[in-house]
């Protein structure tokens, strides 16, 4: 069964050889260029034997550095950051 019969088998839920599956993952600094950015996805992919491949471009996720958390590229003072999430310690119902 190819990559592709076996997606299209279960989005039709057909028996198939087995489960569809596929990782994926960041690439910081690789993914400043569109073009460095597929080649590591691409080789990523090959080396895994996904079904499917996923793209993850930059943004959306948390970098945690010594004394800041740098998020899309904005830097936020960690004390700014904890003062803040002290306000989840009791959630209203």
């Amino acid at each position: 069964m190819t990559k592709r019969e076996r997606i299209l088998a279960t989005i039709k839920r057909e028996p198939t050889d087995r489960p569809p599956y596929a990782f994926w993952r960041h690439f910081p600094n690789v993914d400043r260029s569109p073009a460095a950015l597929a080649q590591t996805t691409l080789r990523f992919h090959e080396r895994y034997g996904s079904d499917f491949l996923k793209v993850t471009p930059a943004g959306g996720y948390a970098v945690e550095l010594p004394d800041t958390v740098a998020i899309h590229a904005k830097t936020i003072r960690l004390g700014l950051a904890l003062a803040r999430a002290g306000r989840w310690a009791a959630p209203s119902p």
